[in-house]
């Protein structure tokens, strides 16, 4: 039965006012279970719920909050700081397997990464007393012009031992930024040391810079070793009697112009890869610019190509302002 009641008081008399019906036994118990939700207090579940859901919601993140931070040092892993490893520590005692085997694929991918530095370290170590001796039988040669091509060739392959050396260098370099440097005296520096370079292949050095000194946070060697590896690129790609021009600017920024057909669009990003080298690149095993890119990235600078304003290619490094440097 389903039905209702209703009191009502006439003349201090009280009369009650009942209705009945019959109902099937669903619709029945439906009906008292939402008058007894609302009546007896049942609406009280619902806050009780939004509680236990909050609760639910504060327990899963903060149980995630080791994953997060995993994350975080597995995106800092590269091959620079091949040597770092994941915590054991306050991880979930169901994600240490996992943890575990992850250091275990690192382990085995830092001894990789060692043999290949040793053996690149110790096939150009080996490669350079051999050059060294042929380089002194051609200088006794009587034939001018062969020992010339010879001694073109011996220079060229002893430039390529000497990439693959500075590669495996800066592979294991631990690059400290604790410096103060002025890019102009680096880039006066660094084109003196090319000036002989340059002389004898009849071109010449341009060096502009501000009147003031431009600071920036670095490491004065592998600094050196950037702008270097800039201007004897221009050097080979410009041809006699042209001017490689270096330019110093306060942004902070060093721009490196050749004299040279430029750089293709399309080839613009793949230029940077190791070993990439252009169709009319004829020198070089093709890892000075991969180099350069590697030195920006580790003084948290960035190096760009572009159309130089007067034909040729030019190549921009970009340096963060010394405060920037300092604060990061």
């Amino acid at each position: 039965m389903l039905g209702a009641a209703v009191r009502k008081d006439i003349a201090n008399k009280v009369f009650f006012t009942q209705v009945e019906q019959t109902v099937p036994m669903t619709q029945s118990l439906n009906a008292a279970v939402f008058n007894e939700f609302f009546m007896d207090g049942g609406w009280l579940g619902i806050p009780f719920l939004l509680a236990l859901l909050g609760i639910s919601a504060f327990t899963v993140r903060r149980s995630l909050a080791p994953l997060k931070e995993l994350a975080v040092l597995s995106a800092n892993i590269n091959p620079g700081s091949s040597t770092l490893r994941l915590p054991y520590e306050s991880i979930p005692a169901e994600i240490l397997p996992l943890v575990s085997s992850f250091n275990n694929v690192l382990d085995r991918l830092d001894d990789g990464l060692r043999r290949q530095r040793e053996f690149n370290a110790n096939a150009a170590h080996q490669l350079r007393t051999p050059l060294a001796v042929l380089a002194a039988n051609i200088d006794t040669m009587h034939d001018g012009l062969v020992a010339a091509k010879l001694r073109y060739d011996v220079d060229l392959m002893s430039r390529i031992v000497n990439q693959l050396l500075l590669v495996a260098r800066l592979e294991t370099l631990n690059i400290r930024l604790d410096e103060t440097i002025d890019l102009c005296h680096t880039v006066r520096q660094a084109a003196e040391n090319l000036g002989p370079i340059a002389i004898s292949t009849r071109k010449t050095l341009e060096v502009d810079e501000p009147a003031g000194a431009v600071l920036v946070h670095g490491n004065g060697f592998v600094l050196t070793l950037a702008i270097s590896n800039l201007i004897e690129n221009a050097l080979n790609h410009s041809p006699p009697g042209k001017a490689v021009r270096i330019r110093v600017t306060a942004r902070p920024s060093i721009e490196v112009r050749d004299s040279g057909p430029g750089i293709p669009t399309e080839h613009r990003e793949k230029i940077f890869e190791r070993f990439w080298r252009g169709e009319s690149s004829k020198e070089g095993a093709g890892l000075g610019l991969s180099i350069v890119q590697r030195i920006m990235h580790a003084l948290n600078g960035s190096v760009s190509v572009a159309d130089a304003p007067e034909g040729g290619a030019q190549f921009t490094l970009h340096f963060p302002q010394l405060n920037e440097a300092t604060a990061g």
